[in-house]
């Protein structure tokens, strides 16, 4: 794994020094940053505020996609952390897990492994492939289902188990009364609420340079017709930060507080992002920080937009769906 503490890139026979650390460091998580109206009409008109990206440049068309769009005031907290030792108590998982760089990777290396040769479409891969797709340095996606379809409720204790090399490394470390790699994924995945998509991926992100932000929402959808947020669909974030005690911005998503929840238009494709362009002032992106209690951070991909950090500083970040 290539550390990206200080990185040199030639730049017009320039030294230029890249260092994630510090520049996190100097990053505010402005949690209490301002709501942004994307609704709002002034910033319809004005090509420099950040809107969602349209195929077509029809201000009318634009108007009446946006108002389909509009959903109800967002009322409640736009994100939430969550501890490892809130959902595992009396383990004293989360420390371990701030403190030991060691039980951090076996965690991803095991994850990234069980998924992957679970996973049916990476069966008979050429060994290079797989070499390639398994390296600590490249995105990996695939289910956190550890349950298959239809399976009776009277079959369930006799289904085998998916997660055997996590359970290992949990039951190492941690003792014989740590959950076993199953239940600690579908313990994370069923914090994606109702209806959720299975979806998981170890994201890696861009971590040589400084990157320009990319705002959108996974799908723009995120409960059902009575927008009942206790019923509500989740995305939840696993943070694996690179340095044992790290507190600070550069491992979780950053985002953007809406006034207004946005709603996919009719007829989006679920399966693709909503996409956004322009500019924001500062003032409104939120960084949020990993720390010891802040392992998980979820939210509602209606309520904010999101984008890779701008300074990424992390081993990985893993998204339930």
């Amino acid at each position: 794994m290539k550390r990206p503490e200080t990185l040199v890139r030639r730049r017009e026979d320039e030294q230029y020094m890249f260092d994630p650390k510090h520049l996190t460091s100097q990053q505010l998580p402005n949690e209490d940053a301002r709501q942004f109206n994307l609704f709002h009409v002034a910033n319809r008109h004005d090509p420099s505020i950040l809107k969602r990206k349209f195929e077509h440049s029809s201000v009318s068309d634009v108007v009446s996609d946006d108002n389909e769009c509009k959903g109800s005031n967002v009322e409640h907290s736009h994100f939430e952390y969550l501890s490892l030792d809130d959902l595992f108590p009396n383990l004293n998982f989360g420390e371990q897990f701030f403190t030991n760089g060691k039980f951090r990777q076996d965690i991803r290396n095991a994850m990234r492994r069980d998924i992957f040769f679970t996973t049916s479409a990476y069966v008979n891969l050429n060994p290079k492939v797989v070499s390639m797709m398994l390296d600590d340095d490249s995105s990996l996606q695939g289910s956190w289902n550890c349950i298959p379809k239809n399976v009776p409720k009277d079959k369930m204790e006799s289904i085998p188990p998916r997660m055997t090399r996590l359970t290992k490394v949990l039951k190492d470390t941690l003792g014989s009364e740590a959950p076993t790699g199953d239940e600690f994924v579908m313990t994370l995945g069923k914090l994606c609420g109702v209806s959720p998509s299975n979806h998981w991926i170890d994201i890696i992100g861009i971590k040589d340079r400084k990157i320009s932000h990319s705002w959108h929402q996974d799908t723009g959808v995120s409960f059902d017709k009575n927008d009942n947020a206790e019923s509500s669909r989740y995305t939840v974030m696993l943070g694996f930060p690179f340095e044992d005690r790290y507190t600070g911005c550069g491992v979780f998503s950053h985002v953007i507080k809406l006034e207004y929840q946005h709603l996919a238009p009719e007829g989006h494709n679920v399966n693709e992002p909503i996409l956004f362009e322009g500019t924001l002032d500062e003032s409104f992106i939120v960084r949020p920080i990993f720390s010891l209690g802040r392992e998980i951070l979820r939210y509602r991909d209606v309520d904010v937009l999101h984008s890779a950090p701008d300074v990424t500083y992390r081993q990985s970040v893993m998204r339930f769906m």
